[in-house]
């Protein structure tokens, strides 16, 4: 079953240099 929603590498750092996220990798099928 294919994925309706694929994120890959998904980061997110702050001015601050706060790592919010970091290499979020995340799939969601139907269903």
């Amino acid at each position: 079953m294919s994925s309706i929603v694929s994120i890959k590498d998904l980061s997110k750092t702050y001015n601050s240099g706060f790592e919010a996220l970091k290499n979020i990798n995340l799939d969601i099928k139907k269903g």
